[in-house]
C-alpha cells in the first residue's frame, strides 16, 4: 500500500463474477483478514540448483506435467498437459541430454513424439472440465495416465470431482482400459496432483486450489489425501469464494487495490499482502516432509477491470514458491514460508511440476514447465522444461 493506512471499516464484498461488472453487497463491519505467521524463510536459490532444460515444441503453452520412468525408475519421457485452446496432450522423449545452464536458446527443442486429444485419453472427463494436471504410474503392461480437471468459468461448481485413469500399453500406441476414481471434494478446489519420487503415490494425494474464474474458486493452496476407504480428507483448506475473513496465506505487499476489498483484491495489512486471485498451474510436489507449490502472484494495481490472469498488471506477474512441511510431532501439514521463484522472469507462469531421476545423476530432481519463455512461432509463447537438483533432498 506504499505506506498508506488501511481503513478498519470497509465495504465487505460478496461479489458475483459477471462478464461486465462486479456486483458488491456492502456490509459495514471491521475488516481484519487473518494472515498466518510463518517460520524462518526458506530460500529458493539455496534449495534448487538449475541444471538445464529443454524447449518444448507444441501449439500453445500447456498446463500440467507427468514423467514416465523406465524399468529402473529413471525418467525417459515427459507428458505436457493441455490448455483450453489445444485440448491435447503431448508426449516427449527426454532421453536426449538437456541443455545446461540458464540460456534457454541453448536448450534442445523437443518435438512431440505422440499427441493425443484430451477426449481420446479421457472420454469421461466431467462435463465442461478442462484437463489441468497429469500424473503417470507404471503397470505390468505399460503405464496409467492420470488426469484431473477443472471448469474454467464456473458459477455452479459441483461438490465432487474425479481422477480419470487411462492405461497406455508399452510403446504408447494402444489405449487400454479407462476408469474413474471418485473424489468427494469440490472440483474447483482440487485440480492438481501432488507428485512424488514414486509415481505410484500420486493418485493418493491431490491439491492446487488458488483462483480460477467463477464462484468455485478458493483463496489459497489446497491439499487432500485419500483414506483407506476411498474417501478424501482435506489437509490444507483455503477460504472459499466470497469468504473474506477466514485465514489466508500471506504474500508480499507489492500490489495495491483500486476497489474496496472483495474476492478480486484484499489490500495489504501492514507490510503483509493477502491472497486473493493468485493462480496456479498444475499441482505440487512432495519430497521428504516438504510440500512445494509454485503459484503465480499478481502485482501492480489490481482490479476487476483489468481482466488479466490475476487482475493485476500481466507483465508484472511473478512465480513464487510456497513451502509447507509436515510437523514431526503433530503430523499436520503446516505453512512454512514463501520465496520468489527466481528461475522464472516476470510474466513467465509455472504450469507444471514433477519429481524424478535421470540416469547418471544420483540426486532427486525437480522438473518444472514454465511458459512464455521463448519465441516458438510468431509469439513468445514457447514452454521450457527445466531440471533442478533439490539440495538436501
Amino acid at each position: 500500500m506504499n505506506g498508506k493506512t488501511v481503513p478498519l471499516v470497509l465495504s465487505i464484498a460478496v461479489s458475483l463474477h459477471c462478464s461486465n461488472a462486479v456486483e458488491t453487497v456492502t456490509v459495514a463491519r471491521p475488516f481484519s483478514p487473518s494472515v498466518p505467521s510463518y517460520n524462518a524463510k526458506q530460500s529458493v536459490a539455496s534449495s534448487f540448483e538449475l541444471l538445464g532444460g529443454y524447449r518444448l515444441q507444441s501449439d500453445f503453452a500447456s498446463e500440467g506435467l507427468a514423467l514416465i520412468r523406465d524399468a529402473d525408475g529413471f525418467v525417459v519421457q515427459a507428458m505436457a498437459g493441455a490448455n483450453a485452446q489445444t485440448s491435447s496432450v503431448h508426449l516427449y522423449d527426454i532421453s536426449t541430454r538437456f541443455g545446461a545452464g540458464r540460456d534457454v536458446s541453448a536448450y534442445p527443442i523437443l518435438v512431440p513424439i505422440r499427441t493425443w486429444t484430451v477426449s481420446e485419453l479421457f472420454p469421461r472427463l466431467l462435463a465442461r472440465q478442462n484437463l489441468r494436471d497429469l500424473s503417470v504410474s507404471t503397470t505390468a503392461s505399460g503405464y496409467d495416465v492420470l488426469g484431473i480437471g477443472r471448469v474454467y468459468y464456473n458459477t455452479s461448481p459441483r461438490a465432487f470431482s474425479q481422477i480419470n485413469v487411462r492405461e497406455i500399453r508399452s510403446g504408447g500406441t494402444v489405449l487400454g482400459a479407462t476408469r474413474e476414481i471418485a473424489v468427494d471434494l469440490p472440483e474447483q478446489e482440487f485440480s492438481g496432483f501432488i507428485k512424488h519420487d514414486d509415481g505410484q503415490l500420486d493418485v493418493k494425494e491431490i491439491g492446487a486450489g488458488a483462483y480460477d474464474s467463477g464462484q468455485g474458486s478458493v483463496a489459497g493452496l489446497s491439499y487432500a489425501t485419500q483414506r483407506s476407504d476411498g474417501s478424501w480428507q482435506r489437509v490444507l483448506a483455503p477460504p472459499m469464494f466470497g469468504d473474506l475473513t477466514s485465514p489466508r496465506l500471506p504474500r508480499d505487499s507489492g500490489y495495491s487495490c483500486t476497489d474496496p476489498p472483495s474476492w478480486v483484491c484484499i489490500p495489504p495489512v501492514g507490510d503483509k499482502g493477502v491472497w486473493s486471485t493468485e493462480r496456479i498451474g498444475g499441482g505440487g510436489v512432495r519430497y521428504g516432509n516438504n510440500l512445494l507449490f509454485i503459484p503465480m502472484l499478481g502485482y501492480g494495481e489490481r482490479n476487476y477491470g483489468k481482466q488479466s490472469y490475476t487482475f493485476g498488471d500481466a507483465a508484472k506477474d511473478q512465480a513464487v514458491a510456497y513451502f509447507f512441511r509436515t510437523n514431526s510431532v503433530t503430523g499436520k501439514m503446516e505453512f512454512q514460508s514463501f520465496d520468489r521463484w527466481v528461475h522464472a522472469s516476470a510474466g513467465e507462469p509455472v504450469l507444471g511440476v514433477a519429481l524424478g531421476r535421470i540416469r547418471g545423476l544420483p540426486d532427486l530432481l525437480l522438473f518444472v514447465v514454465k511458459s512464455m519463455a521463448w519465441k516458438a512461432g510468431a509469439y513468445q509463447d514457447g514452454s521450457v522444461l527445466q531440471v533442478f537438483r533439490i539440495n538436501g533432498a
